[in-house]
């Protein structure tokens, strides 16, 4: 035993759980030279933090919309803008960032532009520049919602109707029932969308559209044309800053493409048909599959007439979500191609492309306004999770990612900043983390201006602080959008004063100056049950993109592996039931001479007996480090089996015939276990548990994406989501039919049940029973528990409801735009847990 102890040379990690596990990024900097030749050198910390000629430059201030930069301004325009300065100068606050009060900067002439700079350096502002302006080339595209644009063609035919807000045209499929198109042609636009006058032909049939949309700015579908416009606009910048002398006082750019930018749902959906973007998609296509072939049977294509990238380039799905039918469609030539969408990878590869190339064109404008404008540094906000602040190049392109987030306390990270942060410590340079845009309500909430209290403002920058934010621009210490007057502070001198309150308690207390990173753990983005959240030990739990392999070991917990540089594969042990202690067998290979020595994290209070490792596991994850093997507690087969066990004696009991079945397979389960390597025998145990949980649960858990029927846009996959599918559906128009889904439901248990949702936030449901309504109205609940998938899916309890024996049809309505995971019908008290749902009481 004295040998194997010297040669298991336990040790615990000195510094603890709570660190940054990056290798080490290069670090961003510049030399900017102002309009008077004067030469400002920066770069940006580990920290996130912008150092400014060797001193951290931490402002405290907001937006400010400037009336004199508009189109056509006026000297009363100039007035305006030089009072509220003074105002906000009389207050103590010198830090802004500028925005035309109404378009992007290219419509500000620069003489506006520079009487203005001029007065904030004279004035001694620091000030950074909201660019908030895209290409203005129109992007064109098709809206491919096949279960949205649907309509059964009534027997004897007849004129069907579809609405469509804001579609310049569409093409229709009539489709049989077997999934061949029977015709095809374009709809004719009229007031209220679209009209289609289907062949009558017999037997059951639809048709649906794919309505042709025009967008003319990133606020409408969330990205620019940047694959037609980009380097005219690119152009016009630079022509238009050639014009501009920027003064000392100027810091940093921001939102080069739009304030508006972002993945969303539409794009998602939709494909450009822009000349640029195809031969952009078709180049793409050939450095991703090298020939056609490779590119046919990654899009699960069985006709080979496609002959190179660029025809593909061309092609349009007939499918998402679900909906549809398994063809591609070249619009020009009408020919379709038959798809396996099974095994199609057409949607990935889709969404992949625009991500990398939108990214692209983010990193090369940023890359171009640093060499050609001015060297500062350049920033792009986001809400939350975004793909286009991942995978970041390190000697090039955007410099800081600019946190958008509104609510109180907490929220602002669970919901926003958290991963923002989590961008920046993945990155592999230095980026600089400032606020852009807070407030105490979103738009849909905000009642009343400002913030209620100096105590409520400054708490809600220390929440944005503690999760490494290096700059705190409130919206908006002068706003003139008539729809965001509740944030203007411009007329409440008071909530000015707030704030140059906060950059001096900053300044006195050396928070300004700090260096040390946010502690925090990473778990696997999508992870069940891992959320954006601090830790009971201090420090935040956040989402990361890098490789990792989930574990579940039932009652004796959860645990991933995350590769981490320097470090290898690193354990994360946690349970969310609550603490207790688990044991694991050490593996001969960390015992054997020259090995690495474990480590653990110090709350896990770990010992080590012989060839065990006892610790203490709870919520928050532990840490265990130079672990060979797949760490499994040596009593969680144990458990399964005991749980298995007694599920076997309720199944008899109850008399459900499958219990002789289960316990057989039990039987041979434990059988076969190999103490030796536990894992595969564990996963043959979950299986079957799963199975009998599933027989015996006393309520009704239902998957969305499963219904029996339903005309929603379609099933899309949300990572962190009960199966990763939702169904989703957005705002219907007026005379559409609503989204609506059926389930069939059987109840052995008659009585009042609660009824849950897992769901989108702010979506609104109303249910039916048998055609029925089973709550009194479409009801808009209170959230209530932690949002997950990535904080964009929360429960939501709609009522209580008399559910009848028997079998029955349930009917799920979305008034709104939702995203639907779950329905629950229980009789018991339920905790929501995320995707979990409510544990078996035995």
């Amino acid at each position: 035993m004295r040998s194997l102890c010297r040669l298991l040379i336990v040790t615990v990690l000195a510094c603890g759980l709570l660190l940054p596990v990056n290798a080490k990024p290069i670090v961003t900097r510049g030399i900017y030279t102002d309009g008077r030749g004067g030469a400002h050198p920066w770069y940006i910390n580990e920290a996130h933090q912008l150092i400014w000629e060797d001193r951290p430059f931490v402002p405290v201030g907001g937006r400010f919309q400037a009336r004199s930069w508009v189109s056509n301004p006026t000297g009363s325009d100039f007035e305006a803008d030089a009072a509220a300065l003074k105002t906000l100068k009389r207050c103590g606050v010198t830090d802004i960032y500028l925005q035309p009060a109404r378009g992007g900067l290219l419509s500000v002439p620069p003489t506006a532009l520079q009487r203005l700079i001029d007065l904030l350096d004279a004035e001694g502002f620091t000030y950074g520049i909201s660019i908030n302006d895209a290409p203005a080339e129109l992007l064109t595209g098709y809206e491919i919602r096949p279960g949205k644009y649907r309509h059964p063609v009534p027997e004897g035919g007849g004129l069907l109707r579809f609405p469509i807000r804001n579609a310049v045209s569409a093409l229709y499929f009539q489709v049989s029932e077997s999934g061949d198109v029977i015709t095809t042609g374009k709809a004719t636009p009229v007031d209220e969308g679209m009209r289609v006058v289907p062949s009558n032909v017999p037997g059951r049939n639809i048709v649906f559209l794919l309505p042709q949309h025009v967008h003319f700015n990133a606020r409408s579908i969330g990205v620019p044309n940047v694959w037609e416009g980009f380097d005219q606009y690119r152009d016009d910048l630079i022509a238009l800053f050639r014009k501009v002398k920027l003064g000392p006082g100027f810091r940093f750019f921001a939102d080069p493409l739009s304030s508006d930018l972002r993945l969303t749902d539409d794009i998602d959906v939709f494909v450009p048909t822009n000349v640029s973007f195809r031969i952009e998609w078709s180049e793409w296509l050939g450095r991703r599959h090298r020939n056609i072939d490779n590119l046919l049977n990654a899009w699960g294509v069985s006709d080979r007439e496609c002959r190179d990238f660029r025809d593909a380039a061309d092609l349009l799905p007939l499918w998402w979500g679900g909906k549809g039918v398994a063809l591609l469609y070249n619009p020009d030539t009408e020919k379709t191609y038959r798809v396996n969408t099974a095994l199609s990878s057409y949607w990935k590869d889709l969404t992949a492309f625009k991500i990398e190339s939108i990214r692209r064109y983010m990193n090369d404008l940023a890359t171009v306004l640093k060499k050609a404008v001015a060297d500062v540094p350049v920033v792009y906000r986001t809400t939350g999770y975004s793909a286009l602040h991942t995978a970041l190049p390190a000697n090039r392109g955007f410099d800081g990612i600019g946190i958008e987030a509104f609510g109180r306390g907490s929220e602002l990270v669970t919901q926003s900043a958290g991963y923002a942060y989590a961008h920046t410590a993945e990155a592999p340079k230095t980026m600089w983390l400032p606020v852009l845009a807070t407030g105490d309500a979103d738009p849909a909430r905000k009642v009343a201006r400002g913030y209620a209290s100096r105590a409520a403002l400054h708490a809600d920058l220390d929440w944005l602080r503690e999760i490494g934010a290096r700059g705190f621009f409130v919206d908006g210490v002068r706003i003139l959008d008539t729809d965001r007057k509740m944030y203007d502070l411009s007329e409440a001198e008071d909530q000015l004063t707030w704030l140059s309150d906060y950059a001096r308690v900053l300044a006195i207390t050396g928070v300004s100056g700090a260096t040390a990173l946010p502690r925090a753990v990473f778990y696997p983005r999508g992870l069940a049950l891992a959320s954006v959240r601090p830790l009971a030990e201090g420090g935040w739990w956040l989402p990361t993109e890098r490789p990792h392999v989930p574990y579940d070991f039932g009652a004796a917990g959860k645990a991933y592996a995350l590769a981490e540089p320097e470090r290898g594969t690193v354990y994360y042990l946690w349970n969310p039931s609550g603490k207790r202690r688990i044991r694991l067998r050490i593996p001969k290979a960390a015992r054997a001479p020259g090995a690495p020595a474990l480590a653990w994290s110090p709350s896990a209070e770990g010992n080590v007996k012989g060839d065990i490792l006892t610790m203490t596991i709870g919520p928050d994850p532990v840490r265990l480090i130079n672990y060979p093997s797949v760490p499994v507690p040596l009593d969680a087969f144990k458990e399964y089996l005991d749980e298995g066990a007694r599920m076997v004696a309720a199944m008899k009991k109850a008399e459900i015939p499958e219990g002789a079945r289960y316990q057989l397979s039990l039987v041979g389960t434990e059988r076969r276990f190999n103490v030796d390597n536990p894992l595969q025998s564990l996963m043959e145990i979950q299986r079957v548990v799963q199975e009998m949980r599933e027989k015996l649960r006393p309520y009704a858990w239902i998957e969305a994406e499963r219904a029996a029927a339903q005309n929603f846009d379609g099933v899309m996959e949300r990572l962190g989501a009960s199966g990763n599918l939702v169904l989703s559906t957005e705002e219907r128009p007026a005379g559409a039919a609503p989204a609506n889904a059926a389930y069939t439901i059987q109840i052995t248990t008659p009585g009042n049940y609660t009824v849950w949702v897992a769901a989108s936030p702010a979506s609104l449901f109303s249910l039916r029973l048998n055609g029925r309504p089973l709550l009194d109205e479409a009801v808009l609940a209170t959230p209530i528990g932690s949002r997950y998938a990535d904080g964009q899916l929360v429960w939501q309890r709609l009522g209580n409801a008399t559910l009848p024996r028997g079998v029955h049809t349930l009917e799920v309505r979305a008034e709104t735009a939702a995203k639907l995971d779950v329905i629950l019908l229980t009789r018991e008290p339920f905790e929501p847990d995320g995707p979990n749902p409510p544990a078996l009481k035995l």
